[in-house]
């Protein structure tokens, strides 16, 4: 399904390092659509849709977001939204009939992965820019201080727009 995403994703112009914005609950439409966004050579943003809509909103004219995958019932927490969709219900004939290309995009460890906003307590929330380096390092020592392996079993407790979903994913 990622591969089949991927695909799709690309035929809608996504390039290396673009930033998708992915809005939708926990689930596996969601690991789906991250997995996808990253075979596709794009880096994703978290959209929350519990979050409150002008927070969303925030965060999509902010990031300059030119894409968002979702579902139909959840756009509507993102507004005005003008940029192209990519919804999961509504497109899933055309994403399951997308060629599943095997070869993802080539990534290195220094190219963007996600970005995750910070709560604005300080003032504005801000992107945090996130690498797959990072990503790695994190889940690697996570994987080894929690002894996790094939076999072990992680709750999705956290929202996708922390850093601790990874791991868990």
């Amino acid at each position: 399904r990622a591969e089949r995403l991927a695909s799709h994703l690309r035929a809608h112009g996504v390039v290396p390092e673009q930033l998708i914005g992915v809005c939708l609950e926990r689930g596996i439409d969601l690991i789906v659509a991250l997995l996808a966004v990253w075979k596709a050579g794009g880096a994703y943003l978290p959209l929350d849709p519990k979050y409150p809509p002008a927070r969303l909103q925030y965060m999509v004219q902010d990031a300059g977001l030119a894409l968002i995958v979702s579902r139909s019932d959840l756009a509507a927490v993102l507004g005005d939204y003008a940029g192209a969709w990519v919804h999961l219900d509504r497109d899933a004939q055309a994403v399951a009939g997308a060629r599943a290309e095997a070869d993802a995009a080539p990534v290195s460890a220094s190219r963007l992965a996600y970005v995750i906003y910070t709560s604005g307590s300080t003032g504005r929330p801000k992107g945090t820019l996130l690498e797959h380096r990072g990503l790695c390092k994190v889940s690697a020592e996570q994987v080894h201080w929690f002894g996790a392996g094939p076999g072990s079993r992680v709750l999705q407790f956290s929202s996708p727009n922390f850093d601790a979903s990874l791991f868990e994913i």
